[in-house]
């Protein structure tokens, strides 16, 4: 069929002609109504459409553009949307999986910016926390901006943000910038995430409100917020994907190259998007909800508490968990990926908040909550499931009255915008003034009185029950930070430090370290005071490591804890510590004496160990080097990469030995420090070494690495194991996969 022969059937052709078009021009374009099959009910085919026809009309004058659509015999009736008619459904598809695409890549950046700035912190706990924070107060001023943008024309709307999109994406691809993280790491990782991915983010934070605002112009049944259901049902499926498929197959900057690609790809459907809503819109009458918005001052303050109250509970319970397990995308995803699905259930199916079942669940939600606050050394067959089974009853109780509470489409974008003001402002509470106000992780407790606050409020309606209940609940938690009170406790970037004094069984009193809530090292504070304890035995890996005797030894120690290595320090040895945390190294120099006892020469590094061993390169050589880096439970798995084992064997003498502390709750390090070794090609031999509570020594398991002749002297007439290769995938800068090693 003659291409001529299609223009009866669509006056989209005869537009195009008036711009200056030829027929040839337009079937090479691929505008093939042939193989649709039929045309859209106004005959406009949205998914051919050339982009020097979006770049024509983005910058045409209006009064131009309509004279064109006149000229080609465009019935503006056709455009005029009025009752019972719907937007054309190309438009309506265009719509959604732009918003869709937008929430995909919103949601993929988010882990992969967090693990690429974990290793110049350390792999600190607070990274993901302070992203967290960042990403909320970006959100907050792409819905300023997009809330702003309405007051403009249509075409001049689509002129600024189309001129923004194109910025964005050059963004990309602006050179990356470093920052020192030693003096203050949060400015420090704000200031890395600004200039990493800043623009692009706010650009993609935009998209949601402001397509939502353009499509409330086409849509005439009232269901705009349709759209944000689906952005949250994408963002979903992102993150469900990044720890289970992406980050299992993919290496880091393979990652950020395909992101990058997808970003310019919405970067085209937004363009094309722009022009369009302004052409329409300018002969669209406008759409009037039938709902009457909720002008009351107390409707924007309810607004914001229940934003406020999700984000601090997801900040703070998160924050928890990382520093108990581990700061990996796996545990930063899941209560992420609850939040949003509730988000998503609940705008998509209002009949999901059933009132009655929430006056239950809510309550015993919340008391779950406590009890994992309040529990120390949780398996995470545990702990997940109660912070996430507790985190979807809440989120679905704060999402399920937002949406009771949400206003007609005349103050969307005004909605949207109280809603990132609460999530903004739960996330500087938790990432910024909690750690600058409180020596323990009281911002938990706090965010879940105020959510008993808005239960009673929502739920039960009885402000007495309430105020009882809150101070009840508040003077118990604070009853009970006393009567736990350690002797000494603080709080910084890299977590929560305590120090606490008991009596073994014997009587003798012992000093120990905690971190969060795992011990870090015990000293006898009597005659044994020079004793090594915990993890740190005579029979354990490091300990008939830094027995042999000898000529005089370097050795360096990657972790300070409580300085327990120095106990078996001789005369003439020296012993260099590398240490990030300066409140650990001011606990260990002052509340215990195992450095200042110490007869050989022992010093400090503050930094990561890891990059100012880059910058010694040359200078240091030792004969054994330790690696005992924890923040709780967690490890920084930037220190056990191949190009970390690279660098450690580059300040080893050629008979150095490398032992890895692999002990761990919830992490099974071993095949992949064998994987590690062998790519070195050194042997690995595993000690494990019995607890004996007397002398206040716990089980522990080290993992030698070196020449095998050496390692088989360091373990004569001990009961070992010598590794073989893993099949575990090589462990990189590039590539990491703690979900394979969880343990169950």
């Amino acid at each position: 069929m003659r291409f001529s022969s299609y223009l009866r059937l669509c006056p989209f052709p005869e537009f195009m002609t008036a711009l200056g078009h030829s027929d040839s021009f337009i079937a090479n374009c691929g505008y093939r109504l042939s193989r649709v099959g039929r045309t859209s009910r106004n005959g406009l085919h949205l998914p051919c459409i050339p982009a020097t026809y979006v770049l024509r009309c983005l910058f045409m004058p209006a009064g131009e553009l309509l004279n064109t659509a006149t000229l080609a015999g465009v019935d503006n009736s056709a455009h005029t949307i009025g009752k019972g008619l719907q937007p054309p459904k190309a438009l309506v598809l265009l719509y959604g999986f732009a918003v869709t695409l937008s929430a995909i890549l919103l949601f993929l950046i988010e882990p992969m910016i967090a693990k690429q700035l974990l290793p110049s912190f350390g792999g600190a706990a607070a990274v993901w926390a302070t992203c967290l924070m960042f990403f909320q107060c970006v959100l907050l001023l792409g819905y300023t901006y997009a809330h702003g943008l309405q007051r403009l024309q249509a075409r001049n709307q689509a002129l600024v943000h189309g001129l923004l999109l194109i910025a964005a994406a050059g963004f990309l691809f602006l050179p990356a910038q470093t920052a020192t993280a030693i003096h203050n790491p949060v400015l420090a990782c704000l200031y890395l995430l600004s200039t990493h991915i800043g623009l692009p983010f706010f650009v993609l934070s935009t998209t949601s409100p402001l397509l939502q605002s353009w499509y409330a112009v086409e849509a005439q049944r009232g269901r705009t917020y349709r759209l944000f259901a689906v952005s949250n049902f994408g963002a979903l499926l992102a993150l469900i994907a990044y720890p289970v498929g992406i980050e299992r197959f993919l290496t880091l900057s393979s990652q950020f190259a395909i992101w990058r690609s997808t970003y310019c790809s919405y970067v085209a459907v937004c363009l094309c998007l722009a022009p369009l809503m302004a052409h329409r819109k300018a002969k669209t009458v406008p759409y009037k909800d039938r709902r009457i918005s909720d002008t009351r001052p107390l409707a924007v303050i309810e607004w914001t508490a229940l934003a406020a109250c999700s984000s601090a509970l997801l900040i703070g319970v998160t924050n928890l968990l990382c520093q108990n397990i581990a700061p990996i995308p796996l545990i930063w995803v899941a209560p992420l990926a609850v939040y949003l699905a509730t988000f998503a259930l609940c705008f998509n199916y209002e009949r999901f908040f059933y009132r009655p079942a929430f006056k239950i669940l809510t309550p015993i939600a919340l008391l779950g909550l406590l009890w994992l606050d309040a529990e120390s050394g949780l398996k995470i067959k545990a702990a997940v499931p109660v912070a996430l089974i507790s985190l979807f009853v809440i989120f679905s109780f704060c999402h399920g009255q937002l949406v009771k509470l949400k206003p007609g489409v005349d103050r969307l974008t005004s909605f949207y915008l109280w809603l990132s003001v609460g999530g903004a402002l739960g996330g500087i509470f938790v990432a910024l003034l909690a750690p600058a106000v409180f020596t323990s992780l009281f911002e938990v407790k706090i965010a879940i009185a105020i959510c008993f606050v808005l239960t009673f409020r929502f739920l039960y309606r009885s402000w007495i029950f309430l105020t009882v209940i809150t101070a009840v609940l508040l003077a118990f938690f604070g009853i009970r930070e006393k009567i736990s009170a350690s002797q000494y406790q603080d709080r910084n970037f890299y977590g929560l430090v305590s120090v606490f004094q008991f009596r073994d069984a014997a009587g003798e009193p012992v000093r120990a370290l905690a971190h969060g809530t795992v011990v870090h090292g015990e000293q006898f504070l009597g005659r044994h005071h020079a004793e090594p304890t915990t993890y740190y035995g005579r029979n354990s890996g490091v300990g008939l490591l830094l027995n042999i005797p000898g000529p005089p030894r370097r050795v360096g120690v990657v972790g300070l804890g409580t300085g327990t290595l120095a106990a078996y320090a001789r005369l003439g040895d020296i012993y260099r510590f590398y240490e990030i945390n300066p409140l650990v190294t001011s606990i260990a120099t002052s509340r215990f004496t195992f450095l200042q006892n110490s007869p050989a020469q022992t010093t400090v590094a503050a930094g990561d160990a890891r990059l100012t061993l880059a910058k010694e390169r040359g200078q240091t050589k030792f004969d054994d080097l330790v690696l005992d880096a924890f923040n709780g439970d967690s490890i920084p798995v930037h220190l056990l990469t191949a190009e970390a084992f690279a660098e450690y064997s580059r300040h080893l003498t050629s008979a150095g030995i490398i032992a890895v502390h692999v002990s761990n709750n919830y992490l099974d390090l071993v095949p992949v420090v064998a994987r590690l070794s062998a790519e070195l090609k050194k042997s690995a031999v595993l000690v494990r070494s019995e607890g004996e509570p007397k002398r206040q020594i716990g089980p522990a398991k080290w993992v030698l690495v070196g020449e095998k002749p050496l390692l088989e002297t360091i373990v004569r007439g001990t009961r070992v194991t010598f590794l073989q290769p893993s099949r575990e995938r090589l462990w990189t800068d590039e590539y990491s996969n703690l979900f394979a090693i969880l343990k169950y």
